[in-house]
């Protein structure tokens, strides 16, 4: 887990891809995913949101396939790859949380965009327009 100002560079290479699913990847060839979470709920397996529970199986099947995930969430968070954490908010979850919150994951998103080479940036929050990048592969998942 690394708070976001923490962020160190991950220079192992990662090589694979699934060929009995038909995700074949070239060997040497990584796919570096940076998935971004609802800023106000933590992710990890046994979170209580179905979106938040997705996210942690795609992470988690990124990595067993030889790929880099990276995934932004709020303290409280768990990842099977990188984990770039943001504060979480406490008390009120009102509009200034949660303007707070997107702040941070903006942040956070083009923190991680400077330290890594991202190939896509997969947005899992409802509220994704308030941080979604101005350019790159973008996708969203609207669960």
């Amino acid at each position: 887990m690394l708070p976001m100002h923490q962020m160190q560079d991950f220079a192992t290479p990662l090589t694979g891809g699934d060929t009995a699913q038909g995700n074949e990847t070239c060997p040497g060839e990584t796919l570096t995913v940076l998935n971004v979470a609802y800023p106000l709920a933590p992710v990890g397996p046994d979170a209580v949101g179905g979106a938040e529970q997705v996210l942690s199986m795609l992470d988690r099947a990124l990595v067993q396939a030889g790929h880099r995930s990276i995934v932004i969430g709020c303290r409280g968070s768990s990842a099977s790859g990188t984990l770039v954490e943001i504060p979480a908010e406490n008390g009120v979850l009102d509009e200034a949380a949660k303007s707070r919150a997107q702040q941070a994951h903006r942040e956070a998103i083009a923190a991680a965009r400077a330290r890594w080479p991202i190939d896509v940036v997969h947005l899992h929050g409802i509220d994704f327009d308030a941080y979604l990048p101005d350019d790159g592969p973008t996708l969203v998942t609207l669960h």
